[in-house]
């Protein structure tokens, strides 16, 4: 995953040295759904369960919402410095465990030439991710730490509205886990599983060129 990162970044930086003067900066937020594997979670979950008595559910997916800042190196390739918020929560019988990440991007998208206001386009996106969240049982509260790096692919849709402002929306896979979320610093921990689809829905604006 680090060797991919590495090629994404050297991509962006090629791509950047030969954005010309009339580049384009945006910004856009977004909202989305997201499908976690979370087999080692959700295991450690049944088994706390038949232990302790409790009800805690298993993880298969979560809500997120993003910013980002894009550059359109040129009329059809963008790129995206992007942050995430991923929830990622299991609950029952007075205790909870908050497995949500913070994930922070670096990627390129490219969108088929087109005069038509709606834009198709293929893109990637690599970088780290954080921990964030922990354990709540009664009496007490576990912060979780840990990261790794992960990646995904989408296909993409660019709605142009009006003075720059677009609707956007992205259908794709992740990559990414956390081979050890660690609580209160623990040299035991838990493995985060966020492999998986993705569904993304948002607004942008772009400035003029």
């Amino acid at each position: 995953m680090r060797a991919a990162m590495a090629i994404m970044v050297v991509l962006v930086a090629i791509t950047a040295e030969r954005a010309s003067a009339q580049s384009r900066v945006g910004v856009d937020g977004h909202g989305g759904w997201n499908y976690y594997s979370m087999q080692d979670f959700n295991e450690t979950a049944s088994s706390f369960n038949r232990e302790f008595g409790t009800t805690l559910p298993p993880i298969h997916d979560g809500g997120s919402w993003g910013l980002g800042l894009r550059v359109w190196a040129g009329p059809d390739v963008r790129i995206r410095l992007g942050f995430e918020n991923l929830h990622a929560m299991s609950e029952g019988s007075g205790v909870k465990f908050d497995l949500g990440v913070r994930s922070y991007t670096l990627g390129v998208t490219w969108f088929a030439p087109t005069s038509n206001p709606i834009r198709f386009g293929v893109g990637g996106a690599f970088g780290p991710h954080y921990a964030q969240g922990g354990v709540d049982v009664p009496g007490a509260t576990l912060k979780s730490t840990g990261n790794d790096f992960g990646g995904q692919v989408a296909g993409e849709v660019m709605v142009a509205v009006r003075n720059g402002w677009s609707v956007n929306g992205a259908l794709g896979y992740r990559w990414m886990s956390i081979d050890t979320v660690k609580l209160n610093g623990s040299s035991d921990g838990l493995k985060a599983q966020y492999d998986g689809p993705l569904l993304q829905l948002g607004i942008a604006v772009d400035g003029s060129p």
